[in-house]
């Protein structure tokens, strides 16, 4: 494992589908003793994750404090809200197989485990909150608009939105209406920010 370095690999899923991913782990990285945060990222369509991981996440303290794992989502963006789409792997699959990689493979911290969405990845991992709410710490949605998700399964989970569209507030206003807690909403933010709020 090389602490400190963007790693690329493929990941092969049983349908035949293979996922492009990177990951990152810190400096001081050991697999021994206390797990690590994860943040586990869809970034936006055509951007690839080595790209995604080089250009938006550059906090020094983030890249020092936690694990990131970036996953590609496959197909087309209609289905990266599902489990499947046209016979194949969909996006909320594809985010849910590249947790469970990271955790099984990566010293993690298994309640500091973190989805990251930005531009159309953020349908993706609203998705994946609402299907397995109990998996992770807290969402992120960036530069993204909210996907129509009940909001039945957000009340114990911790969000922050960041640029996140029109959508964003109305949600914040149903989750806190159904006596979940209130969401962070923010004008704008960068890695720095999301790592902050996720410390808190």
């Amino acid at each position: 494992l090389r602490a400190g370095k963007v790693v690329e690999e493929q990941l092969e899923l049983a349908d035949g589908t293979v996922l492009e991913v990177a990951w990152r782990l810190p400096e001081g990285y050991e697999a021994e003793g206390e797990g690590w945060p994860l943040l586990v990222i869809a970034p936006g369509e055509g951007e690839a994750p080595l790209e995604h991981l080089h250009a938006r996440w550059t906090d020094p303290e983030l890249r020092s404090r936690a694990i990131l794992f970036c996953v590609a989502l496959p197909g087309p963006l209609q289905g990266w809200s599902r489990v499947a789409h046209e016979g194949r792997a969909g996006g909320l699959r594809a985010l849910l197989s590249g947790t469970r990689v990271a955790t099984e493979r990566l010293a993690v911290d298994p309640d500091r485990v973190f989805l990251v969405g930005h531009s159309e990845g953020v349908s993706a991992v609203l998705a994946a909150a609402n299907y397995r709410p109990h998996r992770f710490a807290g969402v992120v949605a960036m530069s993204g608009d909210v996907i129509p998700v009940p909001v039945d399964n957000f009340h114990n989970l911790p969000l922050l939105f960041i640029a996140a569209g029109a959508r964003a507030r109305a949600f914040e206003e149903s989750v806190r209406a159904s006596g979940g807690a209130p969401c962070t909403l923010r004008s704008s933010g960068k890695d720095a920010d999301v790592w902050t709020w996720a410390r808190e």
